[in-house]
């Protein structure tokens, strides 16, 4: 080949590798919402903003997927909640506890804790995490009032279609449960089938279960985690630069909806409530919180005992929730004093 032909051919060859690097990489993600649903909105506004950030090597595209039981058959990747989480992360089990956290700063600050160990349980999967957070507490809302451990155990108790592991998780409340697609629900308890639902109060709104519900329950019952998972393999084409930006826009879109969530609990609440559903108490006396507090330690410390939570996950937590504990009332201690000073 003359020396000519062989500029030519590096030429070409360079032209080729700036157009294979210069390839758009296009995600599509599931999400459990509807498409004119505010999360869903906001986060296309994050994907326009990667675009323009990425001069479109980035392109995401955020599709509703309710049906994540296999995990994210037809995207590259998705959110995922609750029992399907659980099945790539059995660590994230540990948010879903009944009654474990008090609060929300508990929740971040557990997060703050556990998230490598969660990111390391999908990682094995071959899934990257992209954002970690929670979409809220969720409540016991019922068609009448649940106030003992024992008239828990007798309700029907809605869960959504999921892998029969998932059921015999959940089942390790003592409860009935009646699996069936949430677009059933209203019908099921107006019909008498269901008496009773866990979901998040602006859930319940927006599902228009309202109508059918007579009391919520509080404090919170158990927390909603969530995580952005994404196949590994789907970022293979990406910059490290392009991936860091696609996590910080996500991330950030993420963040903000789930404080929107949180400070939207207590207005669901009331609304709820100007609605007709009652708000009781799960608990009226100390000897009946500790009741409910026993049975929720039981229902824990079984599912440690029977290897749902990887080994040490819930003594550890355990152990940081009464530090937690101990530290916000001798800062509320102190307040006192001063205030009385």
């Amino acid at each position: 080949m003359t020396p000519a032909g062989k500029w030519i051919c590096m030429g070409v060859l360079l032209g080729l590798c700036q157009a294979m690097s210069a390839a758009p990489v296009s995600l599509r993600i599931g999400i459990p919402w509807s498409p004119g649903s505010k999360g869903m909105l906001e986060l296309k506004a994050a994907a326009r903003r990667l675009a323009r950030e990425t001069d479109d090597r980035v392109r995401v595209k955020f599709v509703e997927q309710h049906d994540l039981d296999d995990g994210p058959v037809s995207c590259d990747g998705a959110l995922f909640t609750g029992p399907v989480l659980a099945g790539y992360s059995p660590s994230s089990r540990l948010f879903s506890l009944p009654l474990l956290f008090r609060s929300t700063r508990e929740v971040v600050a557990i997060r703050a804790r556990m998230q490598e160990t969660v990111a390391e349980e999908l990682e094995a999967r071959e899934l990257v995490v992209l954002a970690q957070l929670d979409l809220g507490f969720a409540y016991l809302h019922s068609v009448r009032p649940i106030e003992s451990v024992a008239a828990l155990k007798t309700v029907r108790l809605w869960a959504p279609p999921a892998s029969p592991e998932s059921i015999q998780e959940a089942e390790g409340y003592g409860v009935t449960l009646r699996v069936m697609d949430a677009g059933r629900v209203r019908d099921a308890l107006r019909q008498g089938e269901l008496d009773a639902v866990l979901v998040p109060p602006l859930g319940a709104i927006v599902l228009q279960w309202g109508p059918e519900l007579k009391v919520v329950a509080e404090p919170p019952f158990l927390c909603v985690e969530a995580v952005l998972g994404v196949r590994k393999e789907s970022l293979s084409g990406m910059t490290p630069a392009d991936q860091t930006l696609l996590r910080q826009e996500l991330t950030a879109a993420l963040t903000q909806l789930a404080e929107e969530l949180h400070q939207k609990e207590q207005e669901a609440l009331e609304v709820l409530e100007k609605n007709g559903l009652a708000r009781r108490p799960l608990w009226k006396t100390a000897s009946q919180q500790e009741e409910w507090r026993r049975w929720a330690d039981e229902v824990a410390d079984r599912m440690s005992e029977e290897g749902w939570l990887p080994a040490g996950v819930l003594d550890r937590t355990r152990s940081a929730l009464t530090e937690l504990r101990a530290a916000s009332a001798g800062k509320e201690a102190l307040t006192g004093r001063e205030r009385d000073d």
